[in-house]
């Protein structure tokens, strides 16, 4: 939870003081929140062209690999969002976890948007199911190395399948359902 005596200790500032702001721990939570968001969204946001313009192969590792880089600089703002995204608290859920799920997933679909348009992605493929089932893979590989506890349920790495390798398992898995090359050896685009 939060502890008020840690967050004045680190703001340099008394407890007293933090009060006369915020009447309660919610209240501190809602500000917190309030500013952290447009934070992580705009950060988010920087990397969408970036990523919209590498094949889809390498977009889906570097949105991988970068956010869960990302979260590890941030852990504060990641125990927040794993509290609001994975314990239910109902108030938590629509403020921070709607915007950056929305947000993670519109990545994810214009990624796959921009790969149909460079011919990676079959024709026949149902792009908005496909969106969201690669949203959710990506949300359980990134959050299973962020957060150990996911990990112990969905075993999605461990001491026999390193971050590397699962990564490249699910990029051949994707690629191998939608692409339009055939892949090599190992799961590489031949």
């Amino acid at each position: 939870g939060l502890n008020i005596k840690r967050v004045a200790e680190r703001a340099g500032v008394s407890v007293g003081s933090l009060y006369a702001y915020f009447p309660n721990r919610e209240g501190m939570l809602d500000f917190a929140v309030q500013v952290c968001v447009p934070v992580v969204t705009d950060a988010f946001n920087e990397y969408r062209p970036y990523l919209e313009a590498l094949p889809l192969d390498q977009a889906l590792e570097a949105y991988l690999v970068g956010g869960v880089e990302w979260s590890q600089m941030y852990t504060g703002l990641l125990r927040l969002f794993a509290r609001a995204a994975y314990h239910g608290d109902p108030e938590l859920s629509e403020t921070p976890v709607q915007p950056i799920a929305d947000l993670l997933r519109d990545m994810v679909s214009d990624m796959l948007a921009q790969a149909v348009e460079r011919g990676e992605i079959r024709d026949d493929v149902d792009l908005e199911a496909t969106m969201r089932l690669v949203h959710a893979l990506m949300v359980v590989a990134g959050d299973s190395q962020l957060l150990p506890y996911l990990n112990t349920y969905f075993q999605v790495v461990g001491e026999d399948v390193p971050p590397e390798r699962m990564l490249q398992a699910l990029t051949s898995l994707v690629l191998s359902g939608i692409g339009t090359r055939e892949l090599g050896e190992g799961g590489v685009t031949a």
